[in-house]
């Protein structure tokens, strides 16, 4: 199995939420007003660092988790042109 964490600009929910839609996923948890900074900038939502973050967390089996990462590979290049969206890909070894 594998977990996704993906962390992208808030502005990108509808996109994200769409990724998730077309690709078959219902269940993930999302985290809202996520703080930090990174190629993007200070995001905290004051005017020192604005805007905030998303945080999604997806638990997929290896074969979903292909397709998946293909996916948002496509997504972030294509369309994002490597901008606004992080994703980590991490091992999970068992689930109970």
């Amino acid at each position: 199995m594998k977990g996704f964490l993906i962390i992208c600009d808030q502005e990108l929910q509808p996109e994200m939420d769409f990724l998730l839609r077309a690709s078959h996923i219902e269940q993930f948890t999302l985290f809202r007003n996520v703080h930090g900074k990174g190629g993007t900038g200070l995001k905290q939502g004051d005017s020192v660092g604005p805007g905030l973050n998303l945080a999604y967390w997806i638990v997929l089996d290896d074969r979903h988790a292909s397709a998946f990462l293909k996916e948002l590979k496509d997504f972030k290049q294509n369309k994002l042109k490597n901008k606004g969206v992080q994703i980590f890909l991490l091992p999970i070894e068992e689930i109970f």
